[in-house]
């Protein structure tokens, strides 16, 4: 489980677990252990596409913030930039932990990506990752 805070300072918690993928693949279509599928593989899409992403955190955390009150709208207007920060690192350490003794090529390459994110501190944009060499195509025979 990891925490995150929102833009309001409140304290939400993620948890990924064998559940809470199926309800991603039921509610989003999204199969949060098949990262390297597609054209362009969702470990990818995730890293760069921020709805996206607050998609999955969102379902993950419905629980929490329709218990509080909040509507979706009202969940995710409380996420200024600090606030997408905190979520994006969590979702990525809990999906890393989480592959961490099943899958360990697949947290290597979740940790590889959050790396090479540009530093929020250093004033280059972020929500943008370099295409992974597994993803890049080689040149043809």
């Amino acid at each position: 489980m990891k925490q995150f805070t929102d833009g309001m300072n409140r304290s939400w918690t993620l948890t990924l677990n064998v559940g809470a993928v199926r309800k991603i693949k039921a509610t989003l279509g999204i199969d949060l252990c098949d990262l390297h599928s597609g054209e362009k593989p969702l470990v990818l899409r995730l890293a760069n596409d921020l709805p996206l992403l607050f998609d999955v955190i969102a379902e993950l955390t419905r629980g929490q913030w329709e218990a509080s009150g909040l509507t979706r709208e009202q969940f995710e207007a409380a996420f200024d930039g600090a606030g997408v920060q905190s979520a994006a690192d969590a979702f990525w350490g809990e999906l890393a932990d989480f592959f961490r003794r099943w899958k360990p090529a697949l947290s290597a390459l979740i940790e590889e990506i959050v790396q090479s994110q540009p530093a929020a501190e250093s004033g280059a944009p972020s929500g943008t990752v370099p295409e992974s060499s597994a993803s890049t195509p080689t040149g043809t025979p």
